[in-house]
């Protein structure tokens, strides 16, 4: 019988291939064009068996057409010749994206690009480590544990190979500052007007090679896309997107560039940079059977394709969702119950799985690059207590503001657990938005429970109470849905401190705050 081998197969640079983007639609097509680049690898491996079970075909994804992540599994026969290919099939798959985005361009237009810089650039960009073992059905666990921990060695010792280039007197790009400008001569700041006009650079936005090809592909594709993309004939902009909160459909005809005042400004500031992530699924898959973990792969692979069409249901902008990871950009509107709609609808294709979520509030001209990290941020931050969603509020000015809450089973899958205190953040979201929490008791609670001295906390919750009847004089407390006596009893400093970050969230989130006078610029280190 042929021996075989378990191939584990990674493409990269991931983060800085999707995130390397000033407009949205730069991480829309960086995200896309990872998954073709994937899926076009992934075919160099036989086709899955229909049966799943033991045998030579992919693991992961489950089918190259899934788009899923940037890891590639599976069983062949002769490892060295698959991988070979896979690589092959990959940089041809990015060549030909660069060749379409070219192709629609005069020779005119061609000739303000240093197109040997640029090709070079493109041809070097792409990463590829794989690692491999011999593999048999008895001890297939223990095998893709060790094929786990080769691969993850081999990404450790990275290759660093020698830029060949003459880069003297070249701008770097400012998305990507390891590689140089291709759209500058040397000691050359302003980018050309022809340039400026056709992929909407601005006059010192020295792009290099790949930040290149995924502005020209954002024009020369995307109308192509919508069975990826819902959204339709354009990436949503953040602009966009911020003015969802108040318009759910809105939608601009002459979308034009991100964050350009020239044109309009949303009636509302904010949007939402969403990322997901799966808990523990390494540990989900051990001690599987190869069947099982297909089946499994098959799961994630539905639960990708379902998250994209929820998030649109949104009223957001699906940018990447592959196996157990999602992106989005969203309204701040829809952003909360759009990461628990995600947790439920990933328990419910993945049984005893629980997902992450970190959501990140910023002002829609906040730089993406700042954004998506912050959003990273907040991901960390559930991913520590798991099944959890994380709200950060970025405001343009004072101290961002982070609450974080763990979700219950349920009988219809994930539903909101009390916070550390009585009730959860969706709840507190509503009594803001039915005009329960005002600003004056954000405010004056803010202060009061940051200043509060060390030792004196069986008092702090007597003093919250006044506080709250005090700043809330107009409103008869019989009438109210939530009341002084509402204000929780907490066990610590800390969980007062976590109840009045959450105040503020909720209010944030309900849309009473981030208007386009935006109040941080009014609160120094207050909510």
């Amino acid at each position: 019988m042929t021996d075989l081998f378990l191939v584990n197969m990674s493409i990269g640079p991931v983060q800085g291939f999707i995130a390397a983007g000033r407009r949205t639609s730069d991480l829309f097509v960086g995200s896309r064009l990872l998954s073709l680049i994937t899926s076009a690898a992934a075919q160099a491996f036989p086709p899955s068996p229909a049966t799943n079970k033991f045998g030579v075909g992919l693991i992961v994804p489950h089918t190259v057409t899934s788009h899923g992540a940037n890891k590639i599994l599976g069983i062949v026969e002769d490892p060295s010749a698959v991988t070979r290919d896979a690589e092959t099939r990959a940089r041809k798959q990015l060549a030909e994206a660069w060749e379409q985005a070219l192709s629609t361009w005069s020779a005119s237009q061609r000739s303000h690009i240093d197109l040997t810089r640029a090709e070079s650039q493109i041809d070097n960009y792409l990463e590829f480590y794989s690692a491999w073992v011999p593999v048999n059905e008895a001890t297939y666990s223990e095998q893709r544990d060790q094929v786990e921990r080769l691969l993850a060695g081999r990404k450790a010792l990275r290759d660093f190979p020698q830029t060949l280039q003459d880069d003297a007197g070249i701008f770097n790009s400012p998305l990507d500052p390891s590689r140089s400008s291709v759209v500058t001569g040397k000691n050359e700041r302003r980018v050309s007007s022809t340039l400026q006009d056709a992929v909407h650079l601005r006059e010192s936005e020295t792009l290099d090679g790949m930040s290149l090809l995924k502005r020209l592909l954002s024009t020369a594709y995307l109308t192509d896309l919508t069975s990826v993309n819902p959204a339709g004939n354009h990436v949503l902009s953040s602009r966009e997107l911020a003015q969802r909160s108040r318009q759910s459909g809105f939608w601009d005809t002459t979308p034009g560039d991100d964050g350009n005042q020239d044109t309009w400004s949303p009636d509302y500031s904010y949007f939402a940079v969403l990322v997901a992530d799966g808990d523990r699924v390494g540990t989900m898959l051990s001690n599987r059977s190869v069947g099982q973990h297909r089946a499994i792969a098959d799961k994630l692979d539905a639960f990708a394709a379902a998250a994209r069409t929820l998030v649109a249901d949104h009223h957001g902008q699906p940018i990447y969702a592959g196996g157990d990871d999602v992106m989005a950009l969203l309204p701040v509107s829809d952003a909360l119950e759009c990461a628990h709609d995600l947790a439920k609808e990933f328990t419910r294709y993945v049984s005893g799985g629980s997902l992450s979520v970190g959501v990140a509030l910023c002002h829609y001209q906040e730089p993406l690059s700042h954004a998506v990290p912050d959003a990273r941020t907040c991901l960390a931050q559930a991913k520590e207590i798991r099944n959890a969603v994380c709200v950060g509020v970025y405001p343009r000015s004072g101290e961002p503001i982070q609450v974080r809450q763990q979700w219950s089973p349920g009988s219809s899958g994930q539903t909101w657990s009390a916070l550390p205190f009585e009730e959860g953040l969706d709840q507190w979201v509503h009594h803001a938005t039915d005009g329960h929490v005002s600003r004056s008791t954000v405010f004056a609670l803010w202060d009061l429970v940051r200043s509060w001295p060390s030792g004196q906390f069986d008092f702090l919750r007597r003093e919250m109470i006044r506080v709250y009847r005090h700043s809330e004089p107009g409103i008869a407390l019989e009438t109210q849905t939530i009341t002084a006596n509402d204000i929780p009893e907490f066990e610590s400093a800390e969980e007062a401190r976590q109840f009045v970050d959450a105040l503020a969230v909720a209010r944030f989130i309900s849309g009473v705050d981030g208007y386009r006078h935006d109040p941080g610029q009014q609160r120094g280190e207050r909510p």
